[in-house]
């Protein structure tokens, strides 16, 4: 079963995310923030993180690039959600533009799983 780390502020976004992921059949674990997150993955080793990028304490951009630094975790890849798109060249393995679809997340996923 692939695991999907979810990591956003917005506890309604996290539970509401996580729960349309667990119906899809993904095993999920959420974070309210890059800091938690980075612990988490360390921990619980997600497939896929799926992460906002404006956050308290860090947001998805550095999150990422303490992914990339960390031996364990540099092959996860990261789907960004923000309504503002993230820098160029970052290396997200996708970008979900809020608000976006849940089909289009749920193909997002699906495609950065395979």
């Amino acid at each position: 079963m692939v695991r999907v780390l979810v990591v956003d502020d917005e506890p309604a976004i996290a539970d509401s995310l996580s729960i349309i992921l667990k119906d899809a059949g993904y095993e999920v674990a959420s974070a309210a923030d890059g800091r938690s997150a980075l612990a988490m993955a360390t921990e619980w080793r997600p497939d896929i993180i799926l992460s906002d990028l404006t956050m308290p304490r860090m947001g998805g951009e550095e999150l990422l690039r303490r992914l990339k630094r960390t031996h364990a975790l540099a092959h996860v890849p990261m789907i960004a959600m923000s309504a503002l798109a993230p820098r160029a060249g970052l290396g997200f393995a996708g970008f979900l533009q809020k608000p976006f679809s849940i089909l289009a997340m749920l193909k997002l996923i699906k495609k950065t799983a395979s």
